[in-house]
């Protein structure tokens, strides 16, 4: 469940099922975000969806650990692979979504 029962006072684990190749997304699909690891609980389900959105279009690498350190390489080494990698993905695991994929 994507909720516990002490929500709001606790936040969300927020996952990416199946799990997505990101910087700040572990191998379980599980995602970091500042605002999960600092909640409080007047944050709504917007203000997450907001980070996720932000946080798939730039990758938070200032962390000193990465949740993926291979996809955090690839980012900071060739961003155009790393981006063709992401749209495989979605073109792989959601086949039947429109197929021009661009970022």
């Amino acid at each position: 469940s994507f909720f516990c029962s002490e929500y709001p006072s606790v936040g969300p684990t927020v996952y990416f099922s199946p799990p997505i190749t990101h910087p700040n997304v572990f191998d379980s699909g599980q995602v970091v975000l500042d605002i999960l690891d600092g909640w409080e609980k007047h944050f709504t389900i917007r203000d997450i969806i907001e980070e996720i959105y932000n946080l798939l279009k730039s990758p938070n690498l200032s962390s000193t650990s990465p949740s993926n350190m291979s996809s955090a390489f690839t980012y900071l080494q060739d961003v155009r692979l790393y981006e063709d990698c992401a749209r495989r993905e979605a073109i792989t695991f959601a086949p039947d979504k429109k197929r021009n994929i661009t970022f």
